[in-house]
């Protein structure tokens, strides 16, 4: 089964709003999945919903998480760096879905009254945080996005900090390509769909 948050946005509703009700939808999900017996709870994000779902994991706890069920994560294309990662700096303003300029805005509506040079503590960019004790990771992201280096910095964070991690690349690939109906897109999403059915087997 499947549960979508409908979280809240910004710039109505700044960090840590939508991170707080994904963290309270993940801990009903992980005790209706407990009482209904299943397997237990894999958690799933794009983009920005990659950054709130890793940040909502980190901040509840990932190994009582853990303990209660939580599986694994699957995040695609993430904004883990709210600094901006050295490809979201160098893309410039040539719009591909998202540019140089579009992620400034985003993060500056996002952590509004947050200086800029603090917007990479661990709270707000979670490339930074300790990020041992999480469950088994997918990573998944294209070589045409600006937020490439966010997921390849994660992979080598996760790795070095001992979680299992799985990360897949895939060429020419933009922002958000696995909504997309082309070979690529349908095929980022198989593989996401296979990894999932694999943990929770």
């Amino acid at each position: 089964e499947v549960v979508s948050v409908d979280y809240s946005l910004a710039p109505e509703n700044p960090f840590p709003a939508g991170r707080d009700e994904v963290g309270a939808a993940l801990l009903w999900a992980l005790e209706e999945s407990k009482r209904r017996g299943l397997a237990g709870v894999v958690v799933g994000g794009e983009s920005a919903g990659a950054h709130l779902a890793l940040c909502a994991v980190l901040a509840s706890g990932s190994k009582e998480l853990c303990s209660l069920g939580l599986l694994g994560l699957s995040l695609s294309f993430g904004f883990f760096d709210l600094g901006l990662s050295p490809s979201a700096r160098a893309w410039g303003d040539d719009m591909l879905v998202l540019s140089t300029p579009w992620l400034t805005f985003f993060a500056a509506q996002l952590l509004q009254g947050v200086d800029e040079s603090e917007r990479r503590l661990p709270e707000y960019s979670p490339l930074f945080a300790n990020l041992s004790g999480l469950p088994p990771v997918l990573l998944t992201v294209g070589t045409a996005d600006p937020l490439l280096d966010d997921s390849l910095l994660m992979a080598e964070a996760l790795t070095e900090q001992g979680v299992r991690c799985e990360t897949h690349v895939y060429p020419a690939a933009p922002h958000g390509f696995i909504a997309a109906n082309t070979e690529m897109g349908r095929e980022g999403s198989r593989r996401i769909a296979n990894w999932v059915r694999a943990i929770t087997d």
